[in-house]
């Protein structure tokens, strides 16, 4: 039969000790029951003075009634020594069945194994005290509970759980937000006028300017960084020349390319770092990156640098688009109804299951009817004004 008796104890074995039960105590201050605190969650529960002192085993003298306790740990003789009676630790004897509803689920299984009592796992945690109701065994006089001695009087004590309760309470009220008092909501009652008095003027210029700091243009004009290339609020952004000589990092050979206006020109790179030049700002992640001498992760000189792209394709319709591409990765379907008031359109594209890679631009036309396939519907045949409307022509 497997037991949960942990291998440690085994090797001691201690006298019987049966629990008295005129000891039986109320540990948590300001509670009626021991029932009435759950058992794990929530706050450390503390014991007091008055309770821990009929238990005490050994302890250091002058101890009195301003101590408070906590429960930290349930040891052997052996385990004693790292909780030493000078650092103000309490060993104390304490029954099981008035220290297990004020601790944490951990513990109590804990103190369960030690003591050889079977918990199972679906049982619920109110339960779990009744478990330890007429224990004894061997391990009940060799084993004693640990308790850090605190020096606060209990006013202070109640003082804090009142705050805490009041808090609490304000907070579902909706009286506090993020643990800052706001103003409570005014009583629109019989006494309030109606309509209600104009604004003051000093409302009416802080209003007024609390717009405009929130409409200011810094707070939504975007700018490109110069490192990564991506666009970012301004007031996120910062000079690029904060960071002029500590560009080296970034300089990647292989990486630009000077554009050519014919076949005869050579091949060129880009002296200098891999940097966006038509931005002079930089974003806060890949300043502090270049500071602390790292390459960010997004920026250019990975191999994510393009260049400026000519007017030529930067202004290319969608079929444009199509002649120039090298790989067809996709087919499209675009339906265009004209006729009526206005025309309409929409482009369906599928996946398609074999991409294809051209080494000669443009494509045939047999190639491009298999990818692309424009429909016009409408009460009557489209003429040469619908077709110009319509972003489906080479020029």
């Amino acid at each position: 039969m497997r037991t949960l008796v942990d291998p440690v104890v085994r090797t001691c074995q201690p006298l019987i000790c049966r629990v008295n039960p005129k000891h039986r105590f109320n540990a948590v201050i300001g509670e009626a029951s021991p029932r009435h605190t759950p058992l794990g969650g929530g706050r450390s529960h503390v014991f007091t003075s008055d309770v821990i002192q009929p238990f005490i085993t050994n302890s250091q003298e002058g101890i009195d009634s301003s101590y408070i306790f906590k429960y930290v740990d349930h040891i052997d003789s052996t385990g004693q020594a790292s909780y030493p009676v000078d650092q103000m630790f309490v060993h104390a004897n304490v029954p099981l069945l008035d220290i297990v509803p004020h601790i944490p689920i951990q513990m109590a299984c804990k103190i369960a194994r030690i003591h050889g009592i079977s918990i199972g796992s679906h049982v619920p945690k109110t339960e779990i005290p009744s478990c330890f109701a007429n224990h004894n065994c061997l391990s009940c006089n060799l084993y004693v509970s640990i308790f850090p001695a605190e020096v606060k009087t209990l006013e202070r004590v109640e003082r804090r759980r009142e705050k805490r309760r009041i808090n609490y309470a304000a907070k579902k009220d909706n009286q506090l937000y993020k643990g800052k008092a706001v103003e409570s909501v005014p009583d629109f009652g019989e006494s309030t006028p109606f309509p209600p008095p104009p604004l003051s003027p000093d409302l009416s210029h802080t209003v007024i300017s609390d717009f405009c700091d929130d409409s200011a243009p810094v707070k939504f004009e975007e700018a490109g960084c110069a490192v990564c290339g991506e666009l970012g609020r301004l007031n996120n952004l910062s000079r690029l020349k904060s960071v002029k000589g500590m560009l080296g990092i970034l300089e990647t050979p292989g990486v630009t390319r000077i554009e050519r206006r014919c076949a005869t020109e050579s091949i060129r790179e880009f002296q200098g770092p891999v940097l966006d030049y038509r931005c002079d700002k930089i974003c806060g992640e890949c300043r502090k990156c270049i500071r602390n001498g790292k390459v960010p992760r997004l920026t250019l000189a990975r191999g994510l640098w393009l260049g400026n792209v000519p007017k030529e394709l930067s202004e290319l319709h969608f079929v444009e688009k199509l002649l120039v591409a090298r790989i067809r990765h996709n087919c499209c379907f675009v339906r265009v109804a004209s006729g009526m008031r206005k025309m309409t359109s929409h482009v369906v594209a599928f996946e398609s299951p074999i991409p294809k890679v051209y080494h000669a631009l443009p494509p045939p036309i047999e190639d491009l009817d298999e990818v692309l396939a424009i429909l016009f519907t409408g009460p009557c045949k489209p003429c040469d004004k619908d077709f110009a409307r319509t972003p489906l022509l080479v020029r």
